[in-house]
């Protein structure tokens, strides 16, 4: 059986919020600013996510019922096409889990809607009342190429046939040689720096369909044009190695009729080439 695994990025793309921004703004507005600021930052690869992923959370210093809020409001701004496209996605075989430099106690509701098991973001830990005691800094997502690692950590013990990503900051980009196919999601943030590197990009979760299939397409059609030319090279080899005879020269012709017109093309014009400077007065 095909094992298919789409990953998915959390904040402004299967929500139309950053998790770690609405924390700051439940700290002041002050404390927002600066928080956002650093975010925008990290996210459009100005600077590194580790440089500021300790320094929000000890401006914020979240709690569990605050990030229950956010929670809640990961739900009130859910990616209008978000349930439909997962819930399409199940039902032809993908496997979905939430890749996320978030955390995980905000993001377990959102994750329960969609009927996404499987969630990779960075645990938060709490005091017995609740109040913020630090967060798990040896965490992948807490820095960059952390979402590759997972990523290939995934690959190594799964061994998925197909492994795609999609989201919107330059985190989710890292993953490209890793996945399959990597997918920007451009409704809620168009990152330049992001854009312009990728092949595939979604406005909405509901295109989605059509670009895994698109890039499925696209493959295919690699795959069998490299085996076409390497099927036109070989022919051209033999030609030269049985010095170009009559007989392996229609041998081979005849070979190569599977190839299309401009494999066929390049086959003739290497011949006739060839034939101009060989001697073939002993055939």
């Amino acid at each position: 059986m095909i094992k298919k695994i789409i990953a998915f990025d959390c904040d402004s793309t299967l929500s139309a919020i950053e998790g770690v921004d609405e924390l700051a703004r439940l700290a002041g507005s002050e404390i927002f600013q600066q928080v956002q600021d650093l975010t925008n930052q990290a996210m459009d690869g100005k600077i590194a996510i580790e440089e500021v992923f300790g320094r929000r959370l000890d401006l914020i210093r979240p709690s569990r019922e605050q990030c229950e809020q956010i929670g809640l409001m990961y739900l009130e701004q859910i990616e209008p096409t978000a349930k439909k496209t997962i819930e399409a996605l199940h039902q032809d075989g993908w496997e979905c889990l939430i890749l996320s430099g978030g955390f995980t106690p905000c993001i377990q509701a959102l994750a329960q809607s969609l009927g996404i098991e499987h969630i990779e973001a960075v645990p938060i830990h709490f005091d017995t009342d609740g109040s913020y005691l630090g967060f798990d800094q040896d965490y992948p997502t807490t820095r960059n190429g952390g979402k590759p690692e997972i990523l290939a950590d995934l690959k190594s013990t799964l061994s998925p046939d197909r492994l795609i990503m999609v989201g919107d900051g330059v985190s989710d980009l890292e993953t490209t040689p890793i996945v399959d196919q990597f997918i920007a999601f451009t409704r809620y943030a168009a990152r330049p720096k992001v854009t312009e590197q990728c092949l595939f990009e979604a406005q909405e979760l509901a295109d989605l369909i059509d670009l895994i299939m698109d890039n499925f397409l696209l493959e295919k059609t690699i795959r069998q044009r490299s085996y076409r030319a390497r099927r036109a090279n070989l022919i051209i080899s033999e030609l030269s190695a049985f010095g170009l005879s009559l007989r392996t020269r229609s041998t081979a012709l005849r070979a190569s009729a599977c190839l299309n017109p401009s494999a066929m093309r390049a086959i003739s014009a290497s011949l006739e080439a060839s034939v101009r400077s060989s001697d073939f007065s002993h055939v």
